[in-house]
C-alpha cells in the first residue's frame, strides 16, 4: 500500500513538471521579440535574431562582404581582398584578366603554362624564345598546347651524325625535303638511333649527345627531327629571335646508311649530307 501511494506520488510530480515546462515554452514562443535593426536582413520572430543575406553577417547583418555582394571574379590567381582583385605579378585589370607582356618571363618563372598565356590572348612572338622548361620555348602547337623547348646553348659546334655504313633500323630512310621537311618525330628517332649505335666505339655523336644530356632538371631531352628543327631556324635562329647562331645543325632524320639531313642557319640551305659531316648539335624536349 505504501508503495503504491509512493508511485503514484511521483506520477503527480512528473506530470505537474512536465505541464510547467510546457507551458513555460508556450509562454516563450508568444511572447513578442524585442525589436531590434536588422540593417539589410529581417527578424526573425522565432529567435528573435537577425537573419542575414548571403555576404552579410552580424548581430545586425552590419558585416558586409563586397567580395560576395559585388560577385566579384578574380582570375589567373588574383584574391578579392575587400570587394577588389589583389592580382599576381604580371597581371592586370580589374579581375587580373589582363596579361603585362611586360612581364611575360615572371609569370613563366611562376609555373604558368605557355597554352595558357596563349590562351589568354598572349601573342605567341611574346612566347618564343623565353626560358621555359629547362631552356627556352622554340615553339608552341597551339592545338595540344605542347612546347617544343631547346636548350638556351648549342652541346657543341662539332660532331659526327655518327655510324656512317649503318642503317637505323627502328627508323624509316626519308630520301626528298618534302617529307624530311615533314618528319616531327625526333624523340623516337633519338631513341632508336642510340639503341643501335649504342657508344659508338667511344665516339661521340649527336643523338648521344642529347640523350645523355641532363640540363635545367630534366633528362627527356633528344636531337630534334628535320622538321622540328626547322622550327628552331624559324623561330629562335636568325629567321627569328637569333637565339641561335648561323651554322649546319644535325637533325636525327636519316636519309640512307651514310646519310642524314641537316639545316643551313645561316640561308635556310635543308638538305643531306654525309654522317661523317661535322655539324653543331642543339637539344630539343616537349
Amino acid at each position: 500500500m505504501k508503495f503504491t501511494k509512493s508511485l503514484s506520488l511521483l506520477l503527480f510530480i512528473m506530470i505537474s513538471f512536465t505541464a510547467t515546462v510546457i507551458v513555460t515554452e508556450s509562454c516563450k514562443k508568444n511572447q513578442e521579440c524585442e525589436s531590434i535593426d536588422c540593417n539589410v536582413g529581417s527578424q526573425n520572430p522565432e529567435t528573435c535574431k537577425c537573419e542575414c543575406p548571403t555576404g552579410f553577417s552580424g548581430a545586425n547583418c552590419e558585416i558586409e562582404d563586397l567580395c560576395v555582394t559585388n560577385n566579384v571574379n578574380c582570375q589567373n590567381g588574383g584574391t578579392c581582398v575587400n570587394g577588389a582583385c589583389d592580382c599576381p605579378d604580371g597581371f592586370l585589370g580589374a579581375n587580373c584578366q589582363t596579361v603585362d607582356l611586360n612581364k611575360i618571363q615572371t609569370i613563366l618563372n611562376g609555373g604558368t603554362t605557355p597554352i595558357t598565356l596563349y590562351n589568354a590572348g598572349v601573342p605567341l612572338d611574346s612566347l618564343i624564345g623565353k626560358q621555359f622548361g629547362g631552356g627556352i620555348i622554340a615553339s608552341l602547337d597551339t592545338g595540344t598546347g605542347v612546347a617544343l623547348i631547346a636548350t638556351a646553348a648549342d652541346q657543341t659546334n662539332s660532331v659526327k651524325w655518327g655510324g656512317t655504313g649503318t642503317d637505323i633500323t627502328a627508323i624509316t630512310d626519308i630520301a626528298t625535303i618534302p617529307n624530311a621537311s615533314a618528319d616531327f618525330d625526333g624523340e623516337t628517332k633519338t631513341a632508336a638511333i642510340v639503341a643501335q649505335l649504342g657508344n659508338n666505339g667511344g665516339a661521340d655523336y649527336a643523338a648521344k649527345l642529347c640523350a645523355d644530356l641532363v640540363e635545367g632538371g630534366f633528362d627527356d631531352w633528344y636531337l630534334p627531327a628535320e622538321g622540328e628543327l626547322n622550327e628552331l631556324f624559324k623561330n629562335i635562329g636568325n629567321a627569328g629571335t637569333g637565339q641561335m647562331p648561323d651554322g649546319f645543325y644535325w637533325s636525327s632524320t636519316e636519309r640512307s646508311p651514310t646519310g642524314a639531313w641537316y639545316i643551313g642557319f645561316a640561308n635556310s640551305a635543308v638538305s643531306s649530307i654525309s654522317k661523317d659531316a661535322n655539324y653543331r648539335c642543339r637539344c630539343v624536349r616537349k
